[in-house]
């Protein structure tokens, strides 16, 4: 037992010899000083042939980049203030020839947690472990001088066996597997009076460790490290600078999180499927990874505090609860997918983001207000919905918003499902548009569209399942109608489509299941297959001298598409001392209205050019008329 240490500390690497300042006197060495990197610091026993007998007065004192000590057996004083205000310091090591401590040598060392002697009590100055509220001493089997407490701080029994297997690399300890029964665990400062310092890739994976206390001196949680364990507790102690990819990803039980302010790191995955409700991203985190808290559906509340500069792709997948979220300013990148299917009402972006990736809001269904920082170079909303800064992109439309929404005139384009699921009820689409991509895609309320004549592309998928979908004006300029763009508008019963269109893809207007007339104003364009599938009852139209018609058009009956007047409606009937009504055709074509009163003898009334495809006739005559016949012509 005795031995072990000892031939641990001599299967450590040389130090560097130009870490340490010394002096030599009687053959012997003292260590004056450091000026090394920090870290885990081992003291080798010679240098220069000599044995290190002392550690001198204030050698380390300060040094706050130290983290762990060890000290040769050959070393038998430890100076005063030697190791004073080592304020990282966790772990000390002395060796089995120290007889003697200097006052206050461990002063004010307030994360130290673990003293190890190797030998017997030596004696001690003045408070030397005064301020070090968390320290505990350690001691052999079979050395002398200890009692219940030493130096002020509880000293107990050393005992080396834990349930788990490790491995030790430069004078440091990584925990590689579990080798207990479960339930409470709490990780050691130390094994084998080595610093703990790694708990390795899937150490804890599988286990049924139901708590789990990581000490101040852990830098590094490993990938998988402790993956759908039965975790319900964690404790995170200060110091751990990384959590690795996947280290808590399905501890459905863990309902607590503190994540301390030395973390730097959040990996993909980490806390994937936890069940935490509250979470705060201190700003010593420089990234919050890929997935880090996807599927935690149980989040309602998440700060990111200032100084995070990266939120990664799909970081928030899926957090139904999460209702709000503060971007700050310190935030410069959102990644793709970020909070995707969240329960947010509300988003205020900071002034400093540059990049917002692809669909970042995407089936936030509550999701009313998107507001930018007005200082923002890169963004800006307006009505609370999300635009690039010069407001030609329109990115991102608040699911949750309700009503119509009229497009600002500066739109020129609009992002991929920018209104995809949204509340919306009805749009006018800015006139500097382009092309409709997959925009509006499962929209369940929106009844009514306008796609101006600047658009010559409607996309794949553009108003798939739009149930309530009514009226689609598709303006003169569209070229191409893509696959599935109409598909799955249940209520839509009849559309018009402009003589410019040449392309229809497959499947365009397939499960539209009460769609009953589409009306060409052209001649047959290109199409691809079973674009009117499910569709029920449906009958092609056509206009009057326009060729390459037959009498089916894909698996449809074809019929010549003439001017009808509407006998419904308010514009039906009796108006201020005239009979009129609305005529209705295609737009640009020219309509005779002709009376009789005997159903032989016809004569023109009004001749209506239809600029918007209808026009109101009425006939200021009729009083004059025990009784009148009204029907329609082309000239």
């Amino acid at each position: 037992m005795k031995l072990l240490p000892l031939l641990l500390l001599l299967a450590l690497p040389t130090v560097v010899q130009a870490q340490f300042t010394f002096t030599t006197n009687n053959g012997a060495i003292t260590i004056t000083g450091y000026t090394g990197s920090g870290g885990v610091v081992v003291i080798p026993g010679t240098m220069n042939g000599l044995p290190i007998s002392k550690i001198g007065n204030s050698a380390f004192s300060g040094k706050q980049n130290v983290t762990s000590i060890l000290i040769p057996d050959s070393a038998t004083q430890i100076g005063g203030r030697a190791f004073f205000g080592c304020t990282s310091l966790t772990n000390v090591t002395i060796g089995n020839s120290v007889t003697n401590i200097g006052n206050r040598a461990f002063y004010g060392c307030t994360k130290l947690a673990g003293v190890h002697f190797r030998g017997n009590a030596p004696s001690l100055g003045l408070s030397v472990f005064a301020n070090d509220p968390n320290a505990t001493i350690y001691y052999l089997p079979g050395t002398t001088g200890w009692g219940s407490t030493f130096g002020g701080r509880p000293a107990v029994l050393w005992n080396p066996t834990v349930p788990f297997n490790y491995t030790t690399n430069n004078g440091t300890i990584t925990i590689t597997g579990y080798t207990g029964s479960g339930g409470a665990v709490t990780i050691p400062n130390s094994i084998n009076f080595l610093p703990v310092t790694t708990i390795g890739n899937l150490a804890f994976q599988f286990s049924f460790v139901t708590s789990i206390i990581i000490p101040s001196g852990v830098s590094s949680i490993g990938d998988m490290a402790f993956e759908y364990s039965w975790l319900n507790s964690l404790t995170i102690t200060y110091g751990v600078a990384n959590i690795g990819n996947l280290a808590f990803a399905g501890c459905s039980s863990l309902t607590n999180l503190i994540i301390p302010e030395t973390v730097t790191n959040i990996g993909e995955n980490a806390f994937s499927g936890c069940s935490f409700t509250f979470v705060t991203i201190p700003n010593s985190v420089v990234s919050i990874g890929d997935y880090s808290f996807s599927y935690c559906s149980e989040l309602a509340d998440v700060i990111i505090s200032e100084g995070v500069s990266n939120i990664g792709n799909n970081a928030f997948y899926a957090c139904t609860s999460l209702t709000g979220i503060t971007i700050p300013d310190s935030i410069t990148n959102i990644g793709s997918q970020a909070f995707y299917d969240c329960g947010l009402t509300s988003v205020r972006i900071g002034q400093n983001v540059v990049s917002i990736e692809n669909n970042a809001f995407l089936y936030c269904f509550n999701l009313a207000v998107i507001v930018v920082n007005e200082q923002n170079t890169n963004y800006s909303s307006v009505d609370d919905v999300l635009f690039n800064k010069s407001k030609t992109l329109l990115i991102q439309y608040p699911l949750g918003k309700t009503g119509g929404y009229t497009m600002p005139d500066s739109v020129a384009n609009i992002s991929d499902y920018a209104f995809t699921s949204s509340a919306l009820t009805s749009i006018i689409i800015d006139d500097n548009v382009t092309s409709i991509g997959v925009i509006f895609q499962d929209c369940e309320s929106l009844t009514n569209v306008v796609i101006p004549n600047s658009v010559t592309n409607i996309g794949t998928g553009a108003f798939v399942n739009c149930f309530s979908l009514k009226n689609v004006t598709i303006g003169n300029g569209v070229t191409d109608i893509g696959s599935g763009a109409f598909s799955g508008c249940n209520v839509l019963q009849s559309i018009t489509i402009p003589s410019s269109v040449a392309i229809i893809g497959n499947y365009a207007f397939s499960n539209s299941k009460n769609l009953k007339g589409v009306y060409f104003q052209g001649s047959p364009p290109n199409v691809g297959s079973e674009i009117f599938t499910g569709d029920g009852s449906l009958t092609v139209y056509y206009l009057p001298d326009n060729t390459g018609w037959d009498t089916t058009f894909a698996g449809r009956p074809t019929a010549l598409w003439l001017p009808q007047a509407q006998t419904i409606g308010n514009s039906f009937g009796i108006q201020k001392n005239k009979f009129g009504f609305n005529l209705n055709w295609a737009s640009g074509q020219t309509v005779v209205v002709e009376s009789s009163t005997n159903l032989i003898n016809w004569q023109p009334v009004q001749t209506n050019t239809l600029t918007t495809g209808s026009a109101y006739f009425s006939d200021p005559q009729w009083t004059n008329y025990p009784g009148c016949f009204y029907r329609l012509r082309s000239p």
